[in-house]
Protein backbone atom coordinates (compact mmCIF):
# COMPACT_ATOMS: atom_id res chain seq x y z
CA UNK A 1 0.00 0.00 0.00
CA UNK A 2 2.30 2.29 0.89
CA UNK A 3 4.26 2.03 -2.60
CA UNK A 4 1.55 2.22 -4.57
CA UNK A 5 1.10 5.45 -2.63
CA UNK A 6 4.29 6.46 -2.80
CA UNK A 7 4.36 5.92 -6.88
CA UNK A 8 1.39 8.04 -7.25
CA UNK A 9 2.66 11.02 -5.29
CA UNK A 10 5.57 10.96 -7.66
CA UNK A 11 3.95 10.15 -10.83
CA UNK A 12 1.21 13.24 -9.38
CA UNK A 13 4.69 15.76 -8.66
CA UNK A 14 6.13 14.68 -11.87
CA UNK A 15 3.00 15.59 -13.60
CA UNK A 16 2.31 18.95 -12.24
CA UNK A 17 5.99 19.98 -12.84
CA UNK A 18 5.39 19.20 -16.27
CA UNK A 19 2.15 20.45 -17.12
CA UNK A 20 3.84 23.50 -15.36
CA UNK A 21 6.44 24.01 -17.65
CA UNK A 22 4.70 22.94 -21.07
CA UNK A 23 0.99 24.68 -20.37
CA UNK A 24 2.77 27.68 -18.27
CA UNK A 25 6.79 28.83 -19.49
CA UNK A 26 6.98 27.12 -22.96
CA UNK A 27 3.96 29.18 -24.52
CA UNK A 28 5.08 32.61 -23.77
CA UNK A 29 9.08 31.85 -23.99
CA UNK A 30 8.45 30.85 -27.53
CA UNK A 31 5.62 33.35 -28.08
CA UNK A 32 8.50 36.07 -27.33
CA UNK A 33 11.06 34.81 -29.23
CA UNK A 34 9.39 34.04 -32.67
CA UNK A 35 7.41 37.60 -32.22
CA UNK A 36 10.80 39.88 -31.72
CA UNK A 37 12.27 37.35 -34.40
CA UNK A 38 9.20 38.47 -36.50
CA UNK A 39 9.36 42.40 -35.72
CA UNK A 40 12.76 42.19 -36.58
CA UNK A 41 12.55 40.72 -39.85
CA UNK A 42 9.49 43.24 -41.13
CA UNK A 43 12.11 45.63 -40.25
CA UNK A 44 14.52 43.99 -42.21
CA UNK A 45 12.09 43.37 -45.30
CA UNK A 46 11.16 46.82 -45.47
CA UNK A 47 15.26 48.13 -45.44
CA UNK A 48 16.22 45.46 -48.15
CA UNK A 49 13.95 46.12 -50.59
CA UNK A 50 15.13 49.12 -52.82
CA UNK A 51 13.49 52.85 -52.46
CA UNK A 52 10.14 53.54 -54.34
CA UNK A 53 8.49 56.76 -54.98
CA UNK A 54 5.43 55.53 -54.10
CA UNK A 55 4.78 57.47 -51.38
CA UNK A 56 1.28 56.32 -50.31
CA UNK A 57 1.93 52.51 -50.99
CA UNK A 58 5.10 53.17 -48.49
CA UNK A 59 2.93 54.71 -45.98
CA UNK A 60 0.15 51.99 -46.29
CA UNK A 61 3.08 48.79 -45.87
CA UNK A 62 4.61 51.03 -42.86
CA UNK A 63 1.24 51.31 -41.24
CA UNK A 64 0.63 47.46 -42.06
CA UNK A 65 3.62 46.98 -40.17
CA UNK A 66 3.16 48.64 -37.03
CA UNK A 67 -0.70 47.37 -37.24
CA UNK A 68 1.18 43.89 -37.42
CA UNK A 69 3.89 44.82 -34.64
CA UNK A 70 1.13 45.73 -32.32
CA UNK A 71 -1.24 42.92 -32.71
CA UNK A 72 1.50 40.51 -31.90
CA UNK A 73 2.63 42.46 -28.90
CA UNK A 74 -1.13 42.24 -27.82
CA UNK A 75 -0.94 38.63 -28.36
CA UNK A 76 2.08 37.60 -26.48
CA UNK A 77 0.95 40.45 -23.68
CA UNK A 78 -2.07 38.62 -23.23
CA UNK A 79 -1.29 35.25 -23.24
CA UNK A 80 1.13 36.11 -20.36
CA UNK A 81 -1.42 37.59 -18.69
CA UNK A 82 -3.76 34.44 -19.05
CA UNK A 83 -0.89 31.77 -18.15
CA UNK A 84 0.98 33.79 -15.28
CA UNK A 85 -2.02 33.43 -12.33
CA UNK A 86 -2.14 29.82 -13.09
CA UNK A 87 1.60 29.04 -12.98
CA UNK A 88 1.69 30.86 -9.88
CA UNK A 89 -1.69 29.27 -8.57
CA UNK A 90 0.08 25.80 -9.61
CA UNK A 91 3.40 26.45 -7.65
CA UNK A 92 1.54 27.83 -4.63
CA UNK A 93 -0.88 24.60 -4.37
CA UNK A 94 2.58 22.65 -5.17
CA UNK A 95 4.08 24.34 -1.74
CA UNK A 96 0.82 23.99 0.42
CA UNK A 97 0.02 20.82 -0.51
CA UNK A 98 3.34 19.42 0.42
CA UNK A 99 5.06 22.02 2.56
CA UNK A 100 2.41 24.24 5.01
CA UNK A 101 -0.35 22.57 6.48
CA UNK A 102 -3.43 24.98 5.56
CA UNK A 103 -6.88 25.85 7.56
CA UNK A 104 -10.15 24.67 6.57
CA UNK A 105 -10.50 28.72 4.99
CA UNK A 106 -6.77 28.62 3.87
CA UNK A 107 -7.57 25.51 1.82
CA UNK A 108 -10.62 27.13 0.81
CA UNK A 109 -9.08 30.48 -0.24
CA UNK A 110 -6.38 28.29 -2.69
CA UNK A 111 -8.94 26.11 -4.07
CA UNK A 112 -10.62 29.60 -5.17
CA UNK A 113 -7.81 31.05 -6.27
CA UNK A 114 -6.86 27.97 -8.09
CA UNK A 115 -9.99 27.71 -10.23
CA UNK A 116 -10.31 31.32 -10.87
CA UNK A 117 -6.64 31.12 -12.39
CA UNK A 118 -7.79 28.29 -14.34
CA UNK A 119 -10.90 29.99 -15.44
CA UNK A 120 -8.49 32.96 -16.66
CA UNK A 121 -5.98 30.25 -18.47
CA UNK A 122 -9.02 28.97 -20.40
CA UNK A 123 -9.35 32.31 -22.50
CA UNK A 124 -5.38 32.22 -23.37
CA UNK A 125 -6.34 29.49 -26.64
CA UNK A 126 -9.05 32.04 -27.72
CA UNK A 127 -6.90 35.16 -27.29
CA UNK A 128 -6.25 35.43 -30.82
CA UNK A 129 -9.83 35.03 -31.83
CA UNK A 130 -10.28 38.21 -29.85
CA UNK A 131 -7.57 40.12 -31.51
CA UNK A 132 -8.58 39.63 -35.04
CA UNK A 133 -11.98 40.03 -34.68
CA UNK A 134 -11.60 43.41 -32.46
CA UNK A 135 -8.81 44.31 -35.49
CA UNK A 136 -11.54 43.92 -38.01
CA UNK A 137 -13.87 45.94 -36.67
CA UNK A 138 -11.74 48.59 -35.46
CA UNK A 139 -10.31 48.52 -40.01
CA UNK A 140 -14.08 48.87 -40.39
CA UNK A 141 -14.72 51.81 -37.99
CA UNK A 142 -11.73 53.85 -38.82
CA UNK A 143 -10.56 52.67 -42.00
CA UNK A 144 -11.89 56.03 -43.97
CA UNK A 145 -8.97 57.97 -42.06
CA UNK A 146 -6.28 55.98 -43.51
CA UNK A 147 -8.32 56.04 -47.23
CA UNK A 148 -8.42 59.94 -46.97
CA UNK A 149 -4.95 59.90 -46.77
CA UNK A 150 -4.34 57.77 -49.11
CA UNK A 151 -5.96 59.50 -51.82
CA UNK A 152 -5.13 63.13 -50.68
CA UNK A 153 -1.32 61.74 -51.07
CA UNK A 154 -2.11 60.38 -54.46
CA UNK A 155 -3.95 63.14 -55.40
CA UNK A 156 -1.07 65.53 -54.61
CA UNK A 157 1.57 63.09 -56.03
CA UNK A 158 -0.70 63.68 -59.24
CA UNK A 159 -0.98 67.65 -58.89
CA UNK A 160 2.41 67.93 -58.50
CA UNK A 161 3.51 65.82 -61.73
CA UNK A 162 1.20 67.94 -63.93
Amino acid sequence: MRIAHLHTFIWWSLFKYFFLILTCAIPPILMTIFGILTVFNVKKLRTQVGPQNNDARNERLRSKDRQLIIMLLIQVLMTILCTLPFSVANITSMIFQYLITLSDYGDAINTFYSNLSRLINYFNPVVGLYIYINYQVWKILYHWTDEDKFVELHMKKQYQEW
